[in-house]
């Protein structure tokens, strides 16, 4: 039955339901800084041997310009991006790492590679190899087929009131007896999927 049901489940699903585990245990592990998302974008602009414009990241990290224009805003608000003018060509930004962005860019990649190696436990050097490759020839077959735009927003929940407790905005009000409780983040992602234009 289990086979079955395997068998005719969408493979992206799968592949969705792993993305959103991964993302939470990401999200756990780097739950101390002032970022819940976006982290491989910091990682795209650390790695990089240039600086990158906004079109640019746009491109490697596979975002439309709409969202892309979201993202900035979002990790400019944080204090981990800054836009600047290209003197070259002023009709260009490039998109930088503030100081908090290099500081926390390690950390970012510190957490990736071990929520990788934690996903590989008990999988050999080798049949990670093939693995990854069959994720590569999976990605070249679906990209040649025809397809809808959608959004995925991954972005991490709120927890529900714990028992005996009234939430308020931010805070919690207790019953007679209970003393009162904030209201915490958990580690779980909230997952977001809609269409988006042309």
């Amino acid at each position: 039955m289990a086979n079955s049901q395997s068998s005719i489940q969408p493979l992206s699903r799968r592949f969705g339901l792993l993305s959103k585990s991964g993302f939470e245990i990401l999200a756990h592990q780097l739950s101390h800084l002032d970022l819940d998302r976006y982290f491989f974008h910091i990682l795209v602009l650390a790695e990089s041997a240039r600086m990158l414009t906004q079109k640019e990241l746009a491109e490697v990290v596979d975002f439309d310009k709409t969202a892309m224009v979201r993202v900035v805003d979002y990790l400019t608000e944080k204090g981990y991006l800054e836009r600047k003018v290209n003197p070259e060509d002023r009709r260009e930004q490039f998109v930088v790492l503030t100081a908090k962005g290099r500081r926390d860019a390690p950390k970012i990649k510190a957490a990736v590679i071990k929520v990788n190696q934690s996903a590989m436990r008990g999988i050999s050097p080798e049949k990670a190899r093939i693995f990854l490759s069959c994720l590569d020839i999976i990605a070249r077959n679906f990209a040649s087929l025809p397809k809808e735009k959608i959004h995925i927003k991954f972005r991490k929940s709120k927890t529900e009131s714990a028992p005996g407790h009234a939430v308020r905005g931010n805070a919690t009000k207790a019953k007679p007896g209970k003393k009162p409780k904030r209201a915490a983040l958990d580690k779980k992602v909230k997952v977001g999927i809609r269409k988006t234009g042309s």
